[in-house]
């Protein structure tokens, strides 16, 4: 046998070529994970704040700006207040979007460059099932989950050694979680990248520490390259913002010239990543957050489920605090009992809890160690007083969902603790110690096994109640070639928005706070002000989001005077069986009554 032959050979058994050979099976593996769930499990975009993503990004990748076709009340209110001279009309078709920061729809509208079908459904929709676009968003994240899958791998052999980095993407890539979260179209897995980058930098901070010859300036260095990550996933999501207090505090406990410094840069680097957005939508709107900033509100006794963005006129001034305070004490103790027990998805989550509090001998596990927990007390508050109707509606999968971008950080220390364990057992055999690792690997597992056991938890990739993307293209005139839409200077009004805009490229409007305003009421916060004097709506689609969940006082008070609310409208058709008098939208077409309602003015 010549030396070369017996070279590779070495190579392959124990050298580089063994490495590149599970790097290559492991890729394998993935990549045929993620066609299995594109397969057998995919879904339609299952989110608005997903769909509402994917019109942003749209827009962006035509070269429209950043602007969006669903207008809420208050964005419009918020941008009337900035406007000089001020003018009550909307003259577009579009607004300045104050909804979204602008990395995730920044890094879409690249993708959707690429986007290999057409916007508009072919075929009949009676056999509809898939959306193209929204299989092509699902790849992009699974993109990231795959990266994200490498990252903790590689931070998790960093921190321990490479068993526990395979036992860690191993949990990762068995959470069922994280692969629903790739059919929802928001930008939750780009920001457990930007977590899991977050923990190499810090890991490499403390290693900077270490040894005999510490080295400052790549403390400082790394410091900075953690401001970074924090003022990146501030321009995903703006709760992302509260990492820099674990951040800061990581840097600088115990206090040292050199570590004060370092949390200094890292405050700086954020306040230069995120400074020149939050001055835009000051210019913008006269908010450093937009709308988005105002979701504080949202779930109060003021202003239940979704009546701030659907408020023109919201009264802030004489709003009593006291009432977010209770509602984030009402949404801590709900946490408490179902979110944080199982914060990642998987049952290695009680573990990691469990790791979390335990110490290690290493003081750069310790540390780390306390940034995480500092990070889920963080994450914590945050997801208590910014939770809304929106985690009502996805459990789980909702983009406030703050603590699932922390958790697989978690799961590194989940492993470690359970790797410590086990190293203290006497085994009579070599093997037994992996197989006892891969046997707790799977048992974690245990939940996303037995979600794709037949019958699946879903049968169709139709996210229906409440969207249905053929009625949205015929709703919103999408022409032929899915470029454009017919109704490109009208506004339709619904319940479900951000699927009317997305579906249809239709500009949408959320259901006003009112449907028509008491008489006595010097504040006309209703359907006819939006449209009498904001922009003229040319139609009202609303799904079962609305129709199942108009109480019966709306039947039984239907008839009796003015009432205001939507509820009260949908009851006068349901026992007038036509549209009620004075209301514009006189165009009644059935074709999904009662499931569905859709009116539209008359031609005349």
């Amino acid at each position: 046998m010549s030396q070369s032959v017996q070279e590779l050979i070495h190579n392959f058994e124990v050298g580089a070529g063994r490495k590149i050979f599970a790097i290559v099976v492991a890729v394998v593996l993935l990549i045929g994970l993620a066609i299995f769930f594109d397969t057998f499990f995919y879904r339609n975009l299952t989110t608005p704040e997903g769909m509402e993503s994917a019109q942003l990004a749209r827009n962006i990748a035509e070269g429209k700006g950043y602007v969006t076709g669903l207008m809420r009340p208050l964005d419009i209110r918020l941008l009337q207040k900035t406007e000089k001279p001020a003018d009550l009309r909307v003259k577009d078709a579009t607004i300045p979007d104050l909804q979204n920061p602008p990395l995730y729809p920044v890094i879409l509208a690249g993708w959707l460059k690429l986007l290999p079908w057409t916007y508009r459904i072919q075929g009949d929709a009676n056999t509809f099932t898939r959306y193209n676009p929204d299989l092509w968003i699902t790849v992009l994240h699974q993109v990231f989950l795959l990266w994200a899958i490498y990252l903790i791998y590689s931070l998790g052999a960093r921190l321990f050694d490479a068993t526990a980095g395979c036992l860690c993407a191993a949990l990762l890539a068995g959470t069922w979680l994280y692969w629903q979260m790739a059919f929802t179209g928001h930008g939750g897995l780009l920001l457990v990248v930007i977590s899991l980058l977050l923990g190499h930098c810090l890991a490499r901070a403390e290693e900077s520490t270490e040894g005999a010859t510490p080295s400052p300036k790549k403390l400082l260095l790394w410091g900075i390259l953690a401001g970074v990550c924090v003022g990146l996933g501030a321009l995903t999501r703006y709760s992302y913002i509260w990492m820099i207090v674990p951040v800061f505090l990581f840097f600088c406990f115990p206090l040292s010239g050199p570590r004060f410094t370092s949390g200094a840069a890292a405050a700086v680097a954020v306040a230069i990543v995120f400074t020149p957005w939050m001055a835009r939508n000051i210019q913008v709107s006269g908010s450093p957050f937009g709308s988005a900033g105002h979701a504080i509100y949202q779930g109060t006794e003021t202003f239940p489920e979704d009546s701030v963005e659907r408020a023109l006129y919201p009264n802030f001034e004489s709003f009593n605090y006291h009432e977010v305070r209770r509602k984030a004490v009402n949404n801590a103790r709900e946490m408490l009992l179902l979110d944080l027990p199982r914060w990642g998805g998987n049952w290695m989550a009680i573990v990691s809890l469990v790791g979390l509090l335990l110490p290690f001998r290493r003081p750069s596990l310790s540390r780390l160690r306390w940034f995480i927990v500092g990070s889920v007390v963080v994450l914590f508050i945050a997801q208590a007083g910014g939770k809304s109707y929106l985690s009502r509606e996805n459990p789980d999968v909702t983009s406030e969902n703050l603590l699932a971008w922390i958790a697989p950080l978690g799961f590194i220390f989940g492993v470690g603790f359970t790797m410590s364990l086990v190293d203290q057992m006497a085994f009579s055999h070599p093997g037994q110690k992996p197989l006892l690792l891969g046997a707790i690997t799977i048992l974690c597992c245990f939940p996303m096994l037995f979600s794709i056991v037949r019958p699946y938890p879903y049968v169709s990739a139709v996210v229906y109640p409440p969207y249905f993307p053929p009625i949205l293209q015929r709703i919103g005139r999408m022409d032929e070639s899915g470029s454009k839409t017919l109704w490109d200077k009208e506004v339709v009004m619904s319940d479900v928005p951000a699927a009317v805009t997305w579906y249809s490229r239709c500009a949408s409007m959320p259901l006003s706070l009112n449907y028509r305003a008491e008489p006595a009421e010097k504040v006309k916060d209703d359907f006819f002000e939006l449209s009498d004097y904001r922009r003229e709506i040319k139609a009202l689609y609303l799904t079962q989001r609305t129709l199942k969940s108009a109480p019966v006082k709306g039947v039984a008070d239907a008839g009796k005077g003015t009432r205001s609310k939507w509820e009260h409208f949908v009851g006068a058709m349901l026992i007038q069986r036509k549209v009620p008098e004075g209301f514009p939208l006189q165009g009644w077409a059935d074709f999904y009554w009662p499931e569905q309602l859709y009116l539209e003015m008359k031609t005349r």
